[in-house]
Formats: C-alpha cells, sequence, structure tokens
C-alpha cells in the first residue's frame, strides 16, 4: 500500500511545480490570443504601476521602460516585447549600487534585492495574461535586448 502511496506521490510532483519559474529564469512568455490594442494595454498597465515609459517601437513592437525604484537605491527597468507568433516576452535589468546593471533572474535569495525584482518582473508578466511560461536565455542575449 506504501508503495502505491510514493508512485501517486512522484507521479503528482510536475503538476505542483506547473507555473513556477525556473531557478536563472530570466523571460517570462506571456501568450496572448490577440495585439490589437495591446500598446495601450501595456502603456496604460506600465503606467498604472509606477512605470514610465523610455523607449517605444512599433516594429519590432517592444517597450522599454524607465528606471523604477523598488527599495533604497535598487532600481529596475523593464522590457515588453511581442513576437509575431503572439507571444508577449517580460525581461528586465536591475541596478544595484556597488554591483552594477545585471539581468532580472529567478535567484531564489529571498529578502534580496534580487527576488524583489524577479517578484516585480513575474508579477507584470501575470498582469499581461493568465498563463506565463519562463525560459533561460543567456545573459548577454537579454542584456543586448534592452
Amino acid at each position: 500500500m506504501r508503495i502505491i502511496e510514493i508512485i501517486l506521490l512522484f507521479a503528482m510532483i510536475p503538476f505542483l511545480c506547473l507555473g513556477q519559474a525556473p531557478y536563472k529564469a530570466n523571460v517570462a512568455i506571456v501568450p496572448v490570443s490577440d495585439t490589437n490594442f495591446f500598446y495601450y494595454k501595456i502603456s496604460n498597465l506600465l503606467k498604472d504601476n509606477g512605470y514610465h515609459i523610455d523607449k517605444a517601437s512599433k516594429n519590432p513592437f517592444s517597450i522599454t521602460t524607465g528606471p523604477k525604484v523598488i527599495s533604497g537605491d535598487v532600481t529596475m527597468n523593464l522590457r515588453i516585447m511581442i513576437k509575431e507568433d503572439l507571444e508577449v516576452l517580460v525581461t528586465g535589468n536591475t541596478f544595484i549600487p556597488n554591483v552594477g546593471t545585471t539581468p532580472i533572474e529567478n535567484l531564489g535569495m529571498r529578502g534580496s534585492p534580487a527576488e524583489s525584482c524577479w517578484k516585480e518582473l513575474d508579477k507584470m508578466a501575470k498582469k499581461l495574461g493568465k498563463k506565463v511560461n519562463y525560459r533561460i536565455d543567456e545573459p548577454y542575449k537579454v542584456m543586448q535586448s534592452l
């Protein structure tokens, strides 16, 4: 009887982890069904959450925010891009004094500025769509996209 319980427990583990960002994830991917008026939706969402738009491009579609203070001297910015295959990519950078500018990644580190920035990026991605997937890009690719 115990063996069956153990097998069921291990069979459920993938479902319990569904939707969680893997360690070192630095891109949130939001599938969308329609991109009409999405520029306005994203612009309003960013403004409503304390961001200002620093750069915007329509082809390819992308918005880069100016720095937002997360805590103390720690700031972050976001870049949101809509791909042709109806995916919205959310990436960003964080600036921490004495460390410099680094891509925002899911590094865990409870209570740290890195965790605060990741949670903010993740929160914004979840406001863009109900389902969010994650991936790990090489840090230099993320920095180049910003």
